[in-house]
């Protein structure tokens, strides 16, 4: 009997000030494909597909959803004879769905690497830095391929130093408007729908960093029903306030009735294949259409 084909895994970033998120389909092995997803019209373009590791918890996407910072590694160059001449670990500036980068920077490894947008135009780079003191922190390092000249880019820590994944992951979750009870084991984080009628919770249950399992559930303010919902990937409120979330490589809309969750599956990313996507003109600029 044939077993059951392993679904993807799916994980979203949303834009803050546009309708607009990104898709990080994982599958298969060392595979994971950028997807554009329009909120509003719920419309999806495919992107590029990335062989080694996005660190999706170092990511982020810029308040107007046209530019990506990822930190990317190709670990398995690491057996090549050569590994040493080879870009194996980096952090990048893209437009989505597409990974042609416009900034890059080398990372140490995979302690530091990431960052997030400050704006549009700042870009803040989690860089390590070894600095003699800290008045004398040398700046970012950061190649500039294809960067409009008001784009402005900063060390994450002034004085020279980083954040490991978690912590890069707790500073993303709160600019995204997340708020972490420590008083609980493990932390629970929090997130309320527009009108706050209803608390979206999500805590970290197994695993670590793209691996990780979470559990996510729903309260009700008016009586105070909690309720789970059928997901262990990710959840969030959309820009329009609806509760969107992914399960086995699916991507669902939650509505809310009676304190049910009855699911609309907006898009099943399984079925995706491999292929060789080339990114078109405009992606390989900052500021083209």
């Amino acid at each position: 009997m044939p077993s059951k084909p392993i679904p993807c895994r799916l994980f979203v970033i949303l834009a803050s000030e546009a309708s607009k998120a990104v898709i990080f389909r994982r599958g298969p092995h060392l595979w994971t494909q950028i997807i554009l997803w329009d909120t509003k019209t719920d419309s999806f373009t495919e992107g590029q597909w990335f062989k080694g590791t996005l660190y999706q918890k170092r990511c982020d996407l810029s308040p107007d959803g046209s530019k990506m910072i990822y930190f990317a590694a190709k670990h398995y160059k690491a057996r090549f004879r050569d590994a040493e001449r080879l870009l194996t670990t980096w952090t990048a500036v893209s437009r989505p769905p597409y990974l042609t980068a416009l900034a890059i920077t080398k990372t140490i490894g995979t302690y530091d690497g990431g960052g997030y947008f400050g704006d549009n135009n700042t870009i803040y780079i989690n860089q390590g830095r070894y600095a003699p003191d800290k008045d004398n922190v040398p700046p970012v390092v950061v190649e500039k391929l294809n960067v409009s000249q008001d784009v402005e880019f900063k060390p994450i820590a002034p004085d020279g130093h980083f954040f490991y994944e978690e912590g890069l992951y707790d500073l993303l979750l709160k600019r995204r408007g997340w708020q972490a009870d420590l008083n609980k084991d493990p932390i629970q984080w929090r997130k309320d729908n527009p009108n706050h009628t209803y608390s979206l919770f999500m805590t970290s249950i197994s695993g670590f960093g793209n691996n990780e399992i979470c559990q996510f559930s729903l309260k009700n303010h008016l009586n105070n029903v909690e309720f789970t919902i059928n997901c262990n990937e990710w959840a969030d409120w959309d820009q329009q306030g609806r509760l969107v979330y992914t399960h086995e490589g699916k991507l669902f809309l939650g509505q809310i009735w009676k304190d049910q969750i009855e699911s609309v599956q907006l898009a099943d990313f399984n079925p995706n294949k491999l292929r060789l996507i080339e990114s078109p003109a405009w992606a390989k600029t900052w500021d083209q259409v």
